[in-house]
C-alpha cells in the first residue's frame, strides 16, 4: 500500500504538539499563523494543503488577501484600517516556512518553497 498523505492541518496541530515546550512568545506565534491561515481559508474558500502552498498560487492570494483586509482601529471606532503590514505579512510568511522546514524534517514533503518578502 501507498502511504497515505497526511493532511495539512493535522501536521499543523502535530507540529504545534511538538513546539508547545519552547517560550510562550515563540508558540503565540505559531497560534496566530494558524488562526491567520484559518481566517485566509474560509474568507477565500482556497482549502490549504501543501500542493496549494507549493505549487498553487498561495503566495500570491495570501499577499493579496493581506493587504486588502480590512481590520478595525479601535475597539471603540467605526474607522478602518485597510491591509496588514509589509513587516506583518513577511513574520507570518517567515513562520510558515518554519512550518514547511518541520514537514519537510518529518519527511512530511519533499521541498521547501521560498517567499518573496514585501
Amino acid at each position: 500500500k501507498q502511504p497515505k498523505p497526511k493532511n495539512f492541518w493535522n501536521s499543523y496541530e502535530q507540529f504545534l504538539k511538538d513546539k508547545s515546550r519552547h517560550h510562550r512568545g515563540y508558540t503565540k506565534t505559531l497560534y496566530t499563523l494558524r488562526n491567520t491561515l484559518e481566517k485566509f481559508e474560509m474568507d477565500t474558500k482556497n482549502r490549504m494543503s501543501f500542493d496549494y502552498i507549493q505549487f498553487g498560487r498561495f503566495e500570491t492570494d495570501f499577499k493579496n488577501y493581506c493587504l486588502d483586509i480590512e481590520l478595525p482601529k479601535r475597539k471603540n471606532s467605526n474607522e478602518k484600517v485597510k491591509g496588514l503590514s509589509n513587516n506583518y505579512v513577511n513574520k507570518v510568511l517567515s513562520n510558515l516556512k518554519i512550518f514547511l522546514s518541520w514537514c519537510k524534517g518529518e519527511r512530511i514533503i519533499d521541498e521547501v518553497r521560498k517567499f518573496k518578502i514585501l
